[in-house]
């Protein structure tokens, strides 16, 4: 068993450390063949920002600076295409190879001339052949040259542009810069030798705003440690690995002195000495424990070195270097002789045991009770969760501490474990043989037991806690993303001060046709300086439409009689729970401007972002109020329907920035690290589940062979073995679904911004699997069961 949990541990690690790159990766990723870089934060037209970026080149080349280039970054450069994917746009001379070992040409040329792009995969598989050649950019005002395909090693799945020199300077800036106001655009300098400082002095003599915590330095990227998973996620491997390794050496000391227990008789008779039998026994216990954690750590090196290939389908950047071993093995091995040195003392604390009470049976006096060791359980046990209970008013800090703090509680939970041992027993019926039998080999064994059941309750709450982490941070991930258009929704945004552009109104409304509803405008209650809020609902602003119908229009569902009288009335309806009947409004600023009856209603996330509540136009009027046009939205628009718009967009040589479209956001996917961590520690836990089970089952057999060698059905003596695992794993079971839930839902609710869930469809995936490997491993373990099991050590 300590092979198989030494082994799966190093695997695992191995296979997590791929996932985090290392210094010199980051600095080929970032830097490519350069030593520094810095960004350069652009301002005015597109002809001022190219300009500016052609000055920096020069003073970084008088500053000192050898090697100097410039790369102009816009991320509003995508293909002006149907399905194809937001993309960077990086123009600069790819011919000098800028990037060797990021960007991989795999099929035609470098661009080498202005209006010469080559695109990455990602783009290429989504663009038919026809219009990949002459690719449209800004809805069709600016076209390029496609010459070659890219490969991107760092993110195959990202849309890249890759422009020669020039490109952006031979498109209609005048017109672009005319239709496209928002246009980003960006620069950055990149040099191999000079250094910083000087260097930096003389860009900021140029952009001002350039600042020295955007440079980018190769000797210090090769410096920064970076936080592994295991470090970060201290649930996905460095917790289970102080844990599980020290509870497989305690299950092969727990074997050792059952077995001692049974054959000590015999051993004396020979004329061995009992310390003489015992240090012999702990003795093979520790050479056995440490054989099997080397083994192990072999075994799981060279199953991660063959399993790491695999990886590379489910990643989106190369696998880091092979990671050095030494300190991770020496951790496995240390645990595992600490659980050699718990449980030597533990093997000669059993036999003194049995010593005393055999000194007590002859000289007739009375040991005292359990109690006392019960006590000291519980006051440890109280000590811990007193601990968590005092820093239950400390907020955590990220995930890492959530983790620890969950690791810890559970420590003072398995302290418990005798005591849950003894609950349980309770409530077997000891009526019946069967459950006797069960009954009294789990007391007078208590120990294994509690060591099986702590074994597998640990192996079992790593994952169900990890997976519980794991769905509260997706779930908090798609609670915060909104799309950019409600429910069958075409939304256009007004031009900052202004109202939505009416050019860009009309062709929407071309491309839905006649028979399209009636536009929804939406108007914020605001000036230049200064809005209307609602103080009690905190940050957001008051909106007004011209009805209620034109709320549940814009909402996607109907209004209350007393939401649509309170409007009617010259009211508010607001976001939220109830905060009262009657609310102030006033300008941010402070000035106070009535007080209105108010009602809560359900918002659309889209409104909610940014709205604290609505009120009618003809409301603010009454209240004298500014009134700004702000959104123009299109309802109940079917996905052709918005399929046209977003057609006619890429054609129209406008700013599709002020148009957003509906579409539901993509569901939150966790990166592969988190579920190869779920599936590599649940599939650990059925093979330490099945072994654990299947070692306790095999203490049994000599009483069950004594049973079939006196004609008892095999049939029913395997109902005993199941009747004690049944014990074992309903312990085991309970103290895992604590640590998954009570525990965990309690460290992560202290998380600010966190979304408790419990991942039930996962948890019984789990559960399940962990439940057959407990009763495949039992039933192994009794299928053969014979005459001759009677004389078994």
């Amino acid at each position: 068993m300590v092979t198989v949990v030494v082994a799966s541990l190093v695997t695992l690690f191995i296979l997590q450390s791929s996932f985090t790159l290392n210094g010199k990766q980051v600095a080929e990723r970032d830097l490519g063949r350069f030593s520094y870089s810095v960004s350069l934060p652009l301002n005015g037209s597109p002809q001022s920002r190219t300009a500016t970026i052609g000055r920096a080149v020069q003073a970084a080349t008088e500053a000192g600076a050898e090697g100097v280039e410039a790369e102009l970054t816009s991320f509003d450069l995508s293909p002006s295409l149907p399905g194809t994917p937001r993309s960077t746009y990086q123009e600069r001379d790819w011919t000098a190879a800028p990037y060797p070992e990021r960007f991989v040409l795999v099929d035609g040329r470098w661009p080498s001339r202005p209006g010469e792009v080559a695109v990455s995969n990602e783009i290429a598989r989504r663009v038919p052949g026809e219009q990949l050649s002459r690719m449209p950019l800004l809805s069709g005002l600016a076209k390029v040259d496609v010459v070659g395909i890219v490969e991107d090693r760092y993110a195959t799945r990202a849309g890249r542009i890759l422009a020669a020199p020039g490109t952006f300077d031979s498109f209609d800036l005048d017109v672009i810069s005319t239709r496209f106001e928002a246009l980003d655009l960006r620069g950055s300098l990149w040099w191999s030798t000079g250094g910083t400082e000087k260097v930096l002095a003389a860009v900021e003599s140029v952009v001002p705003e350039t600042a020295a915590e955007e440079v980018k330095e190769r000797t210090r990227i090769l410096g920064t440690v970076r936080p592994d998973f295991a470090s970060a996620y201290p649930l996905g491997w460095k917790i289970p690995s102080l844990a599980l390794p020290l509870l497989s050496a305690l299950v092969v000391f727990g074997a050792a002195a059952y077995r001692l227990q049974r054959t000590m008789s015999t051993l004396r008779s020979i004329g061995l000495r009992r310390r003489q039998v015992t240090t012999a026994v702990a003795t093979t216990a520790v050479v056995l424990v440490i054989s099997a954690a080397i083994v192990g750590g072999a075994v799981g090196a060279t199953l991660g070195l063959a399993l790491r290939p695999v990886l590379t389908r489910f990643m989106t950047a190369p696998l880091a270097p092979y990671p050095d071993l030494v300190s991770t093995l020496a951790l496995l091995l240390a645990m595992s002789l600490l659980g050699c040195a718990v449980g030597v003392v533990w093997v000669h604390a059993s036999q003194q045991q049995i010593n005393n009470r055999h000194a007590a049976a002859t000289r007739r006096v009375s040991l005292p009770s359990a109690g006392s060791r019960a006590s000291a359980r519980r006051v440890a046990a109280g000590l811990v969760a007193g601990f968590a209970i005092m820093s239950q008013g400390l907020p955590l800090g990220d995930v890492s501490a959530a983790m620890t703090w969950i690791a810890t509680l559970t420590i003072g939970l398995f302290l418990l474990t005798p005591d849950l041992l003894n609950l349980c027993l309770r409530f077997v019926s000891t009526t019946h043989l069967r459950g006797l039998l069960a009954h009294r080999h789990l007391v007078e064994n208590r120990g294994r037991s509690v060591v099986s059941i702590l074994v597998v309750a640990a192996a079992w709450g790593f994952p169900l806690a990890f997976a519980t982490v794991l769905a509260t941070m997706i779930q908090t991930d798609e609670a915060d993303r909104v799309a950019q258009a409600g429910v069958d929704q075409v939304r256009i945004l007004s031009e900052g001060a202004q109202t939505p552009p009416t050019e860009t109104v009309e062709l929407v409304a071309r491309a839905l046709g006649p028979d399209v509803d009636r536009p929804v405008i939406v108007s914020e209650l605001e000036t230049s300086e200064d809005h209307v809020g609602v103080p009690v609902l905190g940050v957001g602003g008051v909106a007004a439409v011209d009805s209620p119908d034109d709320l549940e229009r814009l909402n996607g569902h109907e209004l209350t009689r007393s939401q649509v009288a309170v409007l009617n009335n010259g009211g508010l309806l607001y976001r939220g729970s109830a905060h009262g009947d009657v609310l102030e409004l006033s300008f941010a600023s402070g000035s106070p401007i009535a007080q209105l009856p108010a009602a809560p209603v359900d918002l659309d996330p889209v409104w909610e972002v940014s709205t604290v509540g609505y009120v009618l136009k003809a409301t603010a009027t009454d209240l004298d109020l500014p009134v700004v046009e702000s959104d123009v939205v299109f309802t109940s628009v079917s996905a052709s329907s918005r399929a046209d718009v977003e057609r006619a967009l890429d054609a129209s040589g406008l700013d599709p920035y002020f148009v957003k479209v509906f579409h539901a956001p993509d569901p939150v996917r966790a990166p592969p690290i988190f579920y190869l961590a779920l599936v590599a520690l649940s599939l650990m836990v059925v093979g330490v589940s099945m072994l654990v089970v299947r070692a306790h089952a095999a203490s049994l057999r000599r009483l069950l062979g004594s049973l079939v060698a006196v004609g008892v059905p095999a049939s029913w003596t395997r109902q005993v073995v199941l009747l004690e695992l049944g014990i074992i794993t309903t312990v085991a079971a309970s103290l895992a679904i604590v640590i998954a839930g009570p525990i965990s839902a309690t460290a992560l609710s202290r998380l600010p911004g966190f979304d408790f869930t419990i991942p039930w469809d996962w948890l019984l995936v789990i559960i399940g699997s962990c439940l057959v490997a407990c009763l495949a491993g039992g039933w192994l373990a009794t299928t053969r069961l014979r005459p001759s099991d009677r004389t078994a050590i």
